[in-house]
């Protein structure tokens, strides 16, 4: 399975490659270093003809290739594997690389994950690592909106504005609270539910209120 320092051995060998090209007439020449015969053989095998069998034991390689050459369709059969293999042990850390690669459909896979085992998460030292940078990107953003807008301009644009900056800055803490609010909807907001629902948002804005400056 996938385990807790996936993301991490993933980033590490993120940093350490090294990729050497160079042209030789109207042709580019592309060298890589430490790629095994059966990676390189499914990475081609997939440029060719579009498929390719992705396993625990060739998922490491094929994500890095995939991502780092661009091949977006490797990369989604990738995430479709990931999809899988997403556990209560390590849902959090597929979370976390899912959104360093921006691959939003595991995101949402992995969020919802979250959401369904929260009691047992929450007290995640990544998870809150993960809640506190989004709440701290928001508010970024949501300065560079303000210091961008005109200073005459009508009050009501200023809200309008604010209400769109807010919507496309929400990331991980929104759509957690959506897909709890799905759990309880799902369960018919039946009394226990509902106070489910309010412990894990409760949770959630404990968190988000050690931000400096909250």
């Amino acid at each position: 399975g996938i385990n807790a320092e996936f993301g991490k051995q993933w980033y590490q060998r993120r940093v350490r490659a090294e990729v050497k090209s160079s042209s030789r007439g109207n042709l580019t020449f592309i060298t890589l270093k430490d790629v095994g015969e059966e990676t390189f053989s499914t990475v081609l095998g997939y440029i060719y003809t579009g498929k390719a069998e992705v396993t625990n034991e060739n998922l490491h390689d094929l994500l890095y290739y995939s991502d780092h050459y661009m091949i977006i369709g490797l990369k989604l059969l990738c995430g479709e594997h990931l999809e899988t293999e997403i556990t209560t042990q390590n849902a959090i850390q597929i979370l976390a690389l899912a959104r360093m690669l921006r691959m939003t459909k595991l995101q949402h896979s992995a969020l919802r994950h979250v959401a369904h085992n929260f009691e047992q998460l929450h007290e995640s030292v990544q998870l809150r690592d993960l809640l506190l940078h989004d709440e701290q990107s928001l508010r970024g953003r949501r300065r560079v909106r303000v210091s961008e807008s005109s200073l005459d301009e009508e009050e009501e644009e200023k809200e309008d504005n604010g209400q769109i900056a807010e919507v496309q800055c929400v990331d991980i803490q929104m759509d957690l609270r959506l897909y709890l609010r799905e759990i309880t909807n799902t369960n018919g907001h039946t009394p226990a539910a509902q106070q489910r629902e309010e412990f894990c948002v409760g949770k959630i804005e404990q968190i988000l209120r050690s931000v400096p400056g909250t």
